[in-house]
């Protein structure tokens, strides 16, 4: 419980801006967001389905759904799944109707 207090305290908040690598600027190519199938493969990894029943869903092979997520990764200069999540919902990508 000490250790936990003490690691506690010494604690500072995350927050996307204090990232190094920094993600893709506003206003860049990004903005415009991914393609349908991209989007589509986004909004169901969202909602917490791998990429095997993803790829089922759309009748697609496990590793075009990776790609695509690798693609919508290098758009928003992400490097994590959850980075991906992240910063796609921030730029409003999983909003609206999938296929835009």
């Amino acid at each position: 419980m000490a250790l936990f207090e003490s690691v506690w305290e010494r604690a500072e908040p995350v927050s996307l801006a204090s990232r190094h690598d920094g993600p893709a600027p506003k206003g860049g190519p990004a903005t415009e967001g991914p393609d349908g199938r991209t989007r589509e493969i986004l909004h169901m990894m969202a909602t917490g389905m791998k990429d095997e029943a993803i790829a089922r869903v759309l009748q697609v092979s496990r590793r075009t759904v990776q790609k695509h997520v690798s693609e919508a990764g290098s758009l928003l200069g992400a490097r994590t799944r959850f980075q991906i999540a992240l910063l796609a919902a921030e730029r409003g990508w999983l909003k609206g109707p999938v296929g835009n």
